[in-house]
């Protein structure tokens, strides 16, 4: 399985069940960096609807109780895991590649 895209590429690709079990092992990453429970890490996208085709992007959101109480350990577990901060402004958004 190949995830991600090139510069200027748009690409679908028929659904795969591997793109649950790439979830999976991510959310249990970022729960072992960062701490956080299960039910706070969801998989969301076209990537998590059984059947439908889509773009080989993992899509992961992260709730939180507080975006302003963010803080910068919880964001070093992040890029310890494998992910960093893009510099994207988005109101009530932080994120993360």
């Amino acid at each position: 399985m190949q995830l991600g895209l090139k510069n200027d590429e748009v690409r679908l690709e028929s659904y795969t069940p591997e793109w649950k079990d790439e979830f999976i092992k991510v959310k249990k990453e970022l729960m072992e960096y960062t701490k956080l429970e299960d039910y706070r890490i969801e998989h969301i996208g076209s990537t998590a609807i059984t059947g439908m085709s889509a773009k080989p992007l993992i899509d992961i959101v992260v709730g939180v109780d507080d975006l302003q109480e963010v803080d910068k350990p919880l964001l070093k577990s992040f890029s310890k895991a494998g992910f960093l901060r893009l510099r994207v402004e988005r109101p009530g958004e932080i994120v993360l590649a």
